[in-house]
């Protein structure tokens, strides 16, 4: 029934939102370009879904960590200039999990407010955005997990390199 009048309402106000697409993996391991391909997937179907218009060119991509600002990302820096080109429409960006906009909450939270400050908003295929104290806590614990564990690689990786470079 709520899906009805969300439609209803899309028609009576005459102005479409336009979804934008938005895969990332963090790692140029086995078939990164499948991984992204296969979350646009998602997108486009959670897209369809809601009735939301997909425009020609409307997917971006990133091969990135998602700890890094969105102001170093490319894809994501490509999807403000679409928004801008296009100040008269009504924008949602669609991600298979917010994770792929960011890992860490301080990223997640400038890069929203750069879509608000746009008149867009961001929604993910497997949960809502808007969520309870008990889905925050979930949240909150998976940020910290995720730079928990970004930290651990990285600790590797520089144990790594200084055994190479003594030569064990």
């Amino acid at each position: 029934m709520k899906k009805q009048k969300k439609l209803v309402l899309k028609k009576v106000t005459g102005k479409p939102t336009h979804a934008i697409l938005y895969g990332r993996v963090a790692t140029l391991g086995e078939g990164p370009d499948q991984r992204v391909q296969d979350q646009l997937r998602e997108c486009r179907k959670f897209a369809k879904a809601n009735g939301y218009v997909i425009d020609k060119d409307s997917s971006y991509k990133d091969i990135y960590t998602g700890l890094v600002k969105y102001t170093e990302r490319q894809g994501l820096l490509d999807i403000l200039k679409h928004i801008d080109k296009f100040p008269e429409r009504t924008f949602v960006v669609i991600v298979n999990d917010i994770s792929r906009i960011a890992r860490d909450e301080d990223i997640l939270d400038s890069y929203s407010d750069a879509l608000r400050l746009r008149g867009a908003s961001i929604e993910s295929t497997n949960s809502a955005i808007e969520q309870s104290a008990e889905e925050q806590f979930q949240k909150d614990m998976t940020w910290v997990m995720s730079k928990y564990e970004y930290n651990v690689r990285s600790q590797k990786a520089i144990q790594a390199l200084r055994r190479k470079a003594n030569g064990k």
